[in-house]
């Protein structure tokens, strides 16, 4: 079921701040959402070319996702920020990761949605450029 709840605007998002600068994603733009037991991976930019977003955290090792806080960790939590073909990413090349979290704050199973915070830096290949994320939020339908 569900429907609008009026005011304009649209209904699901993901937004943050990178390097200070407010961008958001939002209807079709916010494209995959998908939560398997304890795999839930966002996907935001679709088919772009110049500015896609991810973010999965993988808690395989110990049960499914729940309300809970994720920080970063190589190959369970990660990030990938893509900017006009160039990789930013929360696990870094020499074997660390960026601190911060995905905040997994509601899961509402009777209308399939998920709702939290994130905030990670993200660096190049080479680790010569950070993108910072700060006040990140989402709000989006899984499938």
């Amino acid at each position: 079921g569900g429907g609008n709840s009026g005011g304009g605007g649209n209904t699901y998002y993901v937004k943050t701040k990178i390097d200070g600068v407010q961008k958001e994603w939002t209807g079709i733009n916010a494209t995959g959402v998908f939560l398997n037991n304890s795999i839930f991976t966002i996907f935001c930019g679709g088919t772009s070319t110049t500015e896609t977003l991810s973010l999965t955290v993988n808690n395989t090792l110990t049960g499914p996702i729940a309300v809970a806080n994720y920080p970063f960790e190589w190959a369970l939590t990660t990030s990938v920020y893509t900017l006009n073909n160039v990789g930013y990413s929360s696990a870094y090349s020499d074997f660390t990761v960026s601190s911060g979290s995905i905040n997994i704050t509601q899961i509402n199973t009777a209308n399939n949605t998920i709702k939290g915070t994130f905030s990670f830096v993200a660096k190049n290949d080479g680790m010569t450029v950070s993108k910072n994320f700060t006040n990140g939020e989402f709000f989006l339908q899984y499938q």
